[in-house]
């Protein structure tokens, strides 16, 4: 019997269970609504955070930052699974049907609990920006490790606890405890970009 390596029931074949592959399937069948969702998020030009300078600017441009970073992980996510299993393309719709139709070689994949893991969190990520139960989602700067921006996610449920990712990598990512950190290579990246604007 095989353990899969999701939930930890075991199976006669494959690396994911029926139940986890399921769930995988629905979520890559999920992936064109939850794209046109977070396109209308953005048309809205809504603002999501609050009142200051940098809520201010957030208006002037429509700029929803939590709508913008949910589309780029699942882009990302999607496209790169996809590239790995042999089906190269730019665009998250085309890669999520491809892997729906690899699903069956997806189950024995050796990484296939990492797989599962990106794509349920792209779109469980996406799903809840859409349900807008953030208080707010803040554009705080660049990526201090790539050429994305850095938003912070700000639960409405006091029990949830904040956090800070990159809109280009998922692995980007920084809970509350790490934030004076990454704060400080954010700034000094920050820096760094608008010297090099200013000598351009």
């Amino acid at each position: 019997m095989i353990v899969c390596p999701v939930c930890g029931c075991r199976q006669r074949d494959g690396l994911l269970c029926r139940a986890c592959t399921r769930e995988l399937d629905r979520d890559l069948a999920a992936v064109p609504g939850l794209l046109a969702e977070l396109d209308t998020t953005l048309a809205k030009l809504a603002r999501t955070a609050p009142p200051g300078p940098g809520g201010l600017a957030l208006e002037r441009t429509g700029y929803h930052a939590g709508a913008s970073t949910a589309k780029t992980r699942l882009t990302t996510v999607l496209t790169a699974w996809a590239a790995g299993t042999g089906h190269r393309t730019w665009y998250a719709t085309t890669a999520a049907a491809a892997l729906r139709a690899d699903l069956p070689a997806l189950r024995a994949h050796p990484q296939a609990d990492k797989l599962h893991r990106e794509i349920t969190g792209a779109v469980d990520h996406a799903r809840r920006v859409i349900g807008g139960d953030h208080a707010a989602v803040i554009d705080v700067g660049p990526c201090p490790d790539c050429d994305a921006r850095v938003t912070a996610h700000i639960p409405a449920d006091d029990h949830c606890a904040a956090w800070m990712e990159c809109g280009g990598t998922p692995a980007h990512r920084w809970d509350t405890h790490q934030w004076y950190r990454a704060g400080r290579r954010i700034r000094a990246a920050a820096e760094w970009h608008r010297q090099r604007r200013a000598s351009a």
